[in-house]
């Protein structure tokens, strides 16, 4: 895993422009803690199919990446680091100060499995 490249980003993700993508999206700020705390959100989403139109990645690392579908928009803010490892799928990842991940976005034009 390596610091995103926002150029490299917005490039890779121009590739799935007018493509139907399958996306895996969580989010977690200590929900796995959640029941001896009792403070903390997170989100999961896994295979949502929609047919991306373009995307956008803003800001400054910590980073924010807009897909705009058919349907409407996603978004994730936060995003640190990509995993260059898989040539089919983007692979998004936020991190904290602690090295704890916080957000995943991914896109893939085939079901994650």
């Amino acid at each position: 895993m390596i610091e995103i490249n926002k150029d490299q980003l917005q490039e890779s993700l121009s590739q799935y422009f007018n493509h139907e993508i399958y996306v895996h999206f969580e989010m977690t700020n200590g929900a796995y803690a959640a029941y001896r705390h009792g403070k903390a959100a997170s989100g999961y989403v896994r295979n949502a199919k929609a047919k991306m139109m373009e995307g956008k990645v803003t800001g400054e690392s910590p980073f924010r990446v807009g897909l705009k579908t058919s349907d409407g928009w996603l978004y994730a803010d936060g995003l640190t680091h990509i995993d260059q490892t898989f040539n089919e799928a983007i692979l998004l990842y936020g991190f904290d100060d602690d090295g704890k991940m916080q957000i995943a976005l991914q896109i893939s034009t085939t079901p994650f499995e």
